[in-house]
């Protein structure tokens, strides 16, 4: 490409749940329409942050963690004690 971007999106990321291979199981997921595209910016070599909150629970740990995984910067993400994720 040889142009680089930063892109800050704000939204709210999702846990999801969706069918498993396995009969009768289900994955944890994140999503979200502007986590998504995020994501989709930072594979092509963005700059990305996301604005948002969650809270300090597991599902927001797992939000968080896919956000490390995926490239997507967290730092403008508050943190609210009593937040769950959706």
């Amino acid at each position: 490409m040889g142009d680089t971007c930063d892109i800050t999106f704000l939204g709210e990321v999702m846990l999801e749940f969706s069918p498993s291979p396995q009969v009768d199981l289900f994955q944890l997921g994140v999503a979200g329409d502007t986590f998504n595209m995020a994501v989709a910016a930072a594979q092509l070599g963005c700059g990305v942050t996301y604005l948002s909150a969650l809270g300090s629970d597991a599902g927001s740990g797992r939000i968080r963690q896919a956000c490390a995984d995926w490239s997507v910067a967290t730092n403008l993400v508050e943190t609210l004690a009593d937040a769950t994720p959706g």
